[in-house]
């Protein structure tokens, strides 16, 4: 499933559960910062798509200009979340948003994944 609206610029909200995070929230309870970089936008995606390839059970879907869509499954019973990614040289930064394909609660999984994105990209950087 994919939430980044490129005719806006930005993500949309997934729907009202509490199992995702983004960059591009005015929800507080689901707001992340975005992922800071140094040099070019196109350094940035290629060192993102070296720490995605670094994560289990994730694959990438879709990588197309500023933009990277992959899946990622849990482990025990192969649940999808979609962690979508697009590059802001304006100001420096990679927009995300990572969100359950399903269920209710996430119990912290999308959070955790991105915080461990964050410190593997921020090493690379």
């Amino acid at each position: 499933m994919k939430y980044y609206r490129p005719e806006q610029g930005s993500f949309a909200d997934p729907p009202s559960r509490p199992n995702w995070v983004s960059s591009q929230t005015a929800s507080a309870a689901n707001r992340m910062d975005p992922l800071p970089f140094h040099g070019t936008a196109d350094r940035a995606l290629a060192g993102l798509l070296d720490v995605v390839r670094q994560l289990p059970r994730t694959s990438v879907v879709e990588q197309t200009g500023d933009s990277l869509h992959v899946e990622c499954r849990s482990r025990l019973f192969g649940f999808v979340d979609d962690v979508e990614f697009v590059v802001d040289p304006e100001n420096a930064v990679i927009h995300f948003c990572s969100a359950a394909r399903s269920g209710w609660s996430d119990l912290g999984v999308n959070h955790r994944r991105m915080l461990h994105i964050r410190e593997l990209f921020g090493d690379m950087n």
